[in-house]
């Protein structure tokens, strides 16, 4: 009750865009953020409240409320020194995944891992960029950058893009160090 009277007309736009703001936060409420922005537009709170917003509107099930917060993500996401562009650049990456739209997921993911090659999602966006890959049949460029790296998600990408690409000797062989792994992993687990 205390942060909605906050939002009459007799408070201040700074104060009115702080109260939508947390009330967004505290709600979830999409309609809280875009009171923020409106209340002040380039105030402290109108970066946030628009990630806030185009994140919850990601969840939405209408495709075209998805389209227009991954076009608000990807204003944030090339804006220049915001603090949540790396957020908005990695959300809209892993919405692309989750569309099924590989190829464009791949795309954001390079661009991501080239923008920030020590980012705070650069080992889940290196992982998800070679599952991008191969599910669009881009088999030489899995085989390419899973050279050298060990990890299991690796070892299972390269040993199938191999197989995919006819070489089913070095498939085969990928797959044993693959399956050791695993029972390794399982030993130490258990």
């Amino acid at each position: 009750p205390e942060l909605r009277r906050l939002l009459g007309e007799e408070v201040e736009n700074p104060v009115r865009a702080a109260a939508a703001y947390h009330l967004g936060s505290k709600t979830g409420d999409p309609e809280f953020f875009e009171k923020s922005i409106a209340f002040d537009p380039h105030g402290k709170y109108s970066r946030y409240a628009a990630f806030s917003k185009a994140q919850i509107l990601l969840k939405s099930k209408d495709s075209k409320v998805r389209s227009k917060a991954v076009s608000d993500l990807l204003t944030i996401a090339f804006s220049k020194q915001n603090a949540l562009s790396e957020d908005a650049f990695y959300l809209v990456a892993i919405e692309s995944y989750n569309e099924e739209n590989y190829q464009m997921a791949s795309n954001m993911l390079r661009n991501y891992l080239k923008k920030y090659p020590d980012g705070k999602y650069a080992a889940a966006a290196n992982k998800m960029r070679l599952w991008a890959l191969f599910l669009t049949g881009r088999y030489s460029d899995c085989i390419l950058l899973t050279e050298g790296d060990g990890s299991e998600d690796a070892l299972y990408i390269s040993e199938m893009s191999h197989y995919q690409a006819g070489n089913v000797e070095k498939s085969q062989e990928l797959f044993s160090r693959y399956l050791l792994s695993r029972i390794k992993y399982l030993q130490v687990s258990t």
